[in-house]
């Protein structure tokens, strides 16, 4: 029996058509009849009727006779019930679904045929597995895309062809400061433009629109800080294989940075299937139920007969449809193969799965797969549209390509690796730039790659990456095959769920080789400065100090004594000041002596206000706020009155109309990133700050300001150390100075010292100009490598009735303790020759005399060789120059047991 009969007899009559439809059909057919067991449950069914193409979807050969669990063993009994389900309803039902069992998916209409009695169902099916398997692979190709275009460095975004933008990356939201998708919303796209950029931005993006040009134009874009910057958009149409634009794919480059390239990339969506199938009941259950086209033609090629699925999928009515031949609805490109197709169906050869366009009511076209049969001068076709399977294909390839043309082509380092820290997949830059071949690297775990000293911060990363944590702006170093180092900089993306994390490097070798060569060439620039003002302020010194000694020996030779003591007096003077400029030095460098101790700068400045009233003259108000309840810091307090005094005189000097000066004291707890821009740890601090309303300076003026020597003052006022003498100051202390300024508002300079946590101690009382103490019968060492020096220090000991002994070395000092008289003060230098310092010189002497005080001497602060400060009771510093009259009052107090 054919597999029409029972259809015929059933619903149909004697119409020979349908029985020819279906015997040479693609659509899978059956008749199946439920089987009851001894309760009335549905436990089995057999197969009544088939068509040829049901062995072809179902795998199942000579199936009539046979029950589907003979057939299928596995066979899932929700298909059993689902068939029982429709028999005792009596209504006809359409739905998709798989069998485990049997390894498929079909798409099933199912329908009650003949009387209820038989319970007799008869089915039109296709498998649809080849279609589901499509749809996940291009699932899984979008989703591995996206990841990697979230993983770009740059701006993406992507639009619908009548120019919508429906899809921004995380890097736009994160610019922008915008949540997720509120750049979709209507309007809040322009609203982040920059007003005067609108209309032109507008203007442009039409023109690509109507044109199918490349899209390329320059805008500000609002940061989530109000500021704008300058960006690049460039975008291209995604077209299909006929030149149609499916979507388009843009990028947004920040050109305000000279550093960044502009990076495209390409992201596609798939074009959403749809499936045009209008369930409808019109002359007969079979023709209407299948949402394929079916028809049957003369090989004439004109219609006769189409099912209502030919209206649902072309628009065209079915009058409209019969008309004209068929060939005329066929795409020009395609006519050539369809009129060949139909030539060989009028010679007897039957059509399977041929393709062609046919054209839409609406003027678009969809693509048809025809599997026709000649029979009798006719030709009977079923017809599916698989315009939505096509553009799955054509997207999926493009999205490929797109995603294969990055991966090949980019210079950046791009691959995916595992949690476990071993690389799954790299691109061919990671060959190009480190001489390894591909099997090399991904057969080694990444640490093996990576520089070791940066093996504790891949650590730190992979852990964060496991916490599902994206890591961006990482910096480390891979090792070259010819034993050299790349650094990289990094940006990661986790998936976590599968274990793994994808990566994009960017190799900044060369960019912070050129920034170290700037630094350097900064530093000379500023040493060569530094030197050159040296010589500068020097040889004005020594000239006055050199002039004023010859013009002495001159009146003594003359006679003349008496007026000799000014000509000592000039030379003094220009010593002083030179010692004076070595401080200043000494500060700017950090090496200065320094005597801290722990300081409340609020009384500090209060002690200071009416000296800086009366600095900075009547026409300028001091303002003095803030200072409650801040804690003590740990500094030499008159360094920083010396600090705050120049900060004042700076405010004066850029106030010469007058104007209102303010002194400002608080607390700051610094955070994390504030503390790494100041270069300074996180925690408690105390800024005292001064701010004026003066003329303030440029940039580049600003840039210089605490670089020795640097001023803007005319020549003759100011030596330009002042601002680097405070800098050096704060650095010593364990601070920072922050200098803002405004040209035309003023400038705001602040000390920032870290908070001291002890108590603030009371100043010691001055010794005043006390005569030296007399020191008879008491023995004094001076070691020291310059012989002036010694023999000064000698002659003063001696004058106020010190026993002095001399020394160059250290080895030369020991010798004279071990063989001399007991010593009673030993003054050593700090620097001194033959292998051993000050330091090591009063350990030894310690240990040969216990108990021995000493005073060191000293041009600067070696920190390390006074152990940073912390010197042993019994032992002061003095440094050099040094008073004589002072340095005899010091050697009495230590003897005396008191503070030198």
């Amino acid at each position: 029996m054919n597999a029409p009969d029972t259809l015929r007899r059933g619903h149909f009559g004697p119409d020979a058509r349908y029985g020819a439809i279906l015997d040479n059909s693609e659509i899978g057919f059956c008749v199946l009849e439920i089987l009851h067991d001894a309760d009335g449950r549905a436990m089995d069914y057999r197969f009544v009727e088939t068509n040829p193409a049901f062995e072809r979807q179902t795998g199942l050969a000579e199936p009539v006779g046979r029950t589907a669990r003979a057939l299928v063993p596995g066979l899932e009994q929700a298909w059993i019930d689902t068939y029982a389900a429709i028999d005792a309803s009596r209504e006809a039902r359409r739905f998709e679904s798989g069998s485990d069992a049997m390894g498929r998916w079909f798409e099933v209409d199912a329908f009650p045929v003949d009387v209820p009695d038989l319970h007799r169902v008869g089915l039109l099916f296709n498998d649809v597995s080849a279609r589901r398997a499509a749809e996940a692979e291009q699932r899984r190709s979008e989703a591995q895309f996206r990841v990697f275009a979230q993983a770009m460095p740059s701006q993406v975004w992507a639009a619908r062809a009548d120019g919508a933008v429906d899809w921004y990356n995380d890097q736009v939201y994160a610019y922008t400061g915008l949540p997720q998708g509120a750049l979709e919303e209507p309007g809040v796209w322009s609203g982040i433009l920059h007003p005067e950029d609108l209309a032109d931005t507008a203007r442009a993006w039409a023109r690509s629109l109507e044109s199918g040009e490349v899209y390329q134009h320059e805008f500000r874009m609002r940061r989530f800080d109000g500021a704008f910057r300058w960006f690049l958009a460039r975008a291209l149409p995604v077209r299909d294989e006929a030149g149609a634009i499916l979507r388009w794919v843009g990028s947004n480059t920040d050109i305000d940075d000279a550093r960044r390239q502009a990076a495209e990339l390409a992201r596609l969506n798939a074009a959403l299937e749809s499936k045009v199938a209008e369930r409808t009941r019109e002359r007969d259950l079979i023709w209407a139920a299948s949402s394929d086209l079916l028809c049957v033609a003369d090989v004439d090629g004109w219609l006769i007969e189409v099912n209502p699925a030919w209206t649902a999928t072309t628009g065209w009515s079915e009058a409209e449809l019969k008309a004209r031949p068929f060939i005329a609805f066929v795409h020009p490109d395609d006519r050539e193969a369809t009129a060949a197709a139909a030539r060989a169906l009028a010679a007897g050869a039957a059509q399977h799965a041929f393709e062609n366009r046919y054209r839409h009511r609406d003027g678009t076209y969809r693509w048809l797969s025809w599997n026709a049969v000649p029979r009798e001068g006719r030709v009977y076709a079923t017809v599916r549209d698989v315009t939505a399977v096509r553009h799955q294909a054509e997207a999926l390839a493009l999205s490929m390509r797109e995603r294969d043309r990055v991966w090949q082509t980019t210079n950046d380092l791009m691959g995916t690796a595992g949690l476990d820290g071993r690389l799954r997949t790299i691109n061919p830059a990671w060959t190009r730039m480190l001489g390894w071949s591909e099997q090399e690297i991904l057969r080694q775990p990444l640490s093996a790659i990576i520089d070791p000293q940066d093996h504790a911060l891949l650590a730190r990363n992979v852990e964060r990456l496991t916490a599902g944590e994206t890591v961006a702006g990482c910096v480390d170093r891979l090792r070259t095959r010819e034993g050299g180092t790349r650094t990289i900089q990094w940006t990661a993306i986790p998936e976590v769920e599968a274990g793994a994390f994808h990566m994009v490097g960017r190799d900044v070798t060369e960019q912070l080789q050129a920034e170290e060569a700037l630094r350097q060439s900064q530093k000379m620039e500023a040493v060569g400065q530094l030197t050159g003002g040296l010589a500068h302020d020097f040889n004005n010194l020594l000239a006055g100090i050199s002039g004023s000694l010859d013009m002495a020996r001159a009146r003594i030779g003359q006679g003349r004594g008496a007026e000799v003591d000014r000509y000592l007096e000039a030379a003094q003077g220009a010593a002083r000041r030179a010692a004076a400029l070595t401080h200043r030095l000494l500060a700017f460098s950090r090496r200065q002596t320094l005597a801290p101790r722990a300081i409340d700068v609020a009384a500090l400045v209060a002690g200071l206000e009416d000296l800086i009233q009366r600095t900075v003259g009547p026409a300028i108000a001091v303002e003095v706020r803030g200072g409650a309840g801040v804690g003590p810091v740990l500094a030499d307090p008159n360094q920083l009155e010396n600090a705050l005094l120049n900060l004042c005189i700076n405010a004066r000097d850029a106030m010469p109309d007058g104007g209102r000066l303010r002194i400002g004291v608080e607390e700051r707890a610094l955070g994390e990133a504030e503390a790494r821009e100041l270069d300074l740890a996180p925690g408690p601090h105390v800024s005292l700050c001064v701010a004026d309303e003066g003329t303030g300076m440029e940039p580049d003026v600003l840039e210089r300001a605490m670089e020795p020597f640097f001023t803007t003052k005319p020549i003759g006022v100011g030596t330009g150390l002042g601002l680097s003498m405070i800098y050096g100051f704060a650095r010593q202390s364990g601070g920072q100075v922050q200098i803002r300024s405004t040209p035309g508002r003023g400038t705001e300079a602040c000390l920032v010292l870290p908070r001291h946590d002890g108590r603030v101690e009371a100043e010691a009382p001055t010794p005043g100009d006390a005569a030296p103490p007399e020191g008879a019968g008491r023995t004094v060492l001076v070691v020291d490598d310059e012989p002036l020096v010694r023999m000064l220090v000698v002659e003063v000991l001696e004058e106020l009735g010190y026993a002095a002994l001399e020394a160059e070395d250290g080895p030369s000092a020991l010798a004279a303790i071990r063989s001399g008289p007991p010593i009673d003060l030993l003054i050593t230098d700090v620097g001194l020759p033959n292998g051993m310092n000050g330091r090591q010189v009063a350990d030894a002497a310690r240990e040969l005399r216990p108990g021995l005080r000493v005073l060191f001497v000293t041009g600067y602060a070696e920190n390390a060789v006074l152990n940073h400060g912390h010197l042993s009771p019994g032992m002061a510093v003095v440094t050099k120059p040094f008073d004589l009259g002072e340095l005899g009052r010091r050697i009495g107090a230590i003897l005396d047991g008191g503070e030198a």
